[in-house]
């Protein structure tokens, strides 16, 4: 074999083992997922079955969002700065997200106050952060199975007549069985105030490519 003729094989094989190796890294990172900021949990548990009212003033099963992935936010639209600031942050992290994988996620606002957020509140409220948000909320009794089920705290602090209520800030990742698959925080203490975004876009599209 001369010299030309080994050239020119060595130059054809330069895309295969190119492709070849590419496919080789995406396979070792899929086998390999390692979240940076998101918390999966070892074991994941079914959450109870529960039906929440919707913006929309219709019922809004888990059995609704079974297929996706569901990021779940507990708070109140009257929240002076955790719930906002936590859904800002969340719909940049969204934005970022590709396409094909922002399909595969599903935000839901719950809100711990229903005497307070109406589906009409709730409607104004959420779109003001990202159209493809979803929010909800449901009477005690029934939000209580279901925010014990993902470990998420909240209570009513009455006072001279008016009433505050304090709540986690932690967001909630259930995953398209419907079970309790992990949990991770969107806010730092200063000076950071919070994750990385491009590191937490990361951490999502692995969950659902790995």
């Amino acid at each position: 074999m001369n010299k030309n003729v080994k050239t020119a094989l060595l130059v054809s094989l330069i895309p295969i083992l190119f492709f070849v190796w590419f496919f080789g890294q995406a396979v070792w990172r899929s086998m390999h997922f390692q979240p940076q900021w998101v918390k999966l949990y070892a074991e994941r548990s079914q959450l109870p079955e529960v039906t929440l009212t919707d913006s929309h003033g219709k019922p809004l099963s888990l059995t609704d969002l079974k297929g996706k992935w569901v990021i779940a936010f507990f708070g109140y639209t009257h929240c002076p700065d955790i719930c906002p600031m936590t859904l800002a942050d969340l719909a940049r992290v969204y934005k970022q997200l590709p396409e094909q994988i922002k399909k595969q996620w599903r935000v839901l606002f719950v809100s711990v106050d229903p005497e307070r957020d109406s589906p009409e509140r709730l409607a104004s409220y959420i779109r003001f952060f990202h159209p493809d948000f979803l929010a909800a909320t449901a009477p005690h009794d029934v939000l209580r199975p279901l925010t014990k089920s993902l470990g998420a705290i909240y209570f009513v602090e009455k006072s001279q007549g008016n009433y505050d209520v304090q709540h986690s800030g932690k967001l909630f990742i259930i995953d398209p069985q419907g079970r309790r698959a992990g949990l991770f925080d969107i806010r730092r203490p200063p000076p950071e105030r919070t994750v990385p975004m491009d590191e937490l876009v990361h951490d999502l599209t692995g969950l659902v490519t790995q």
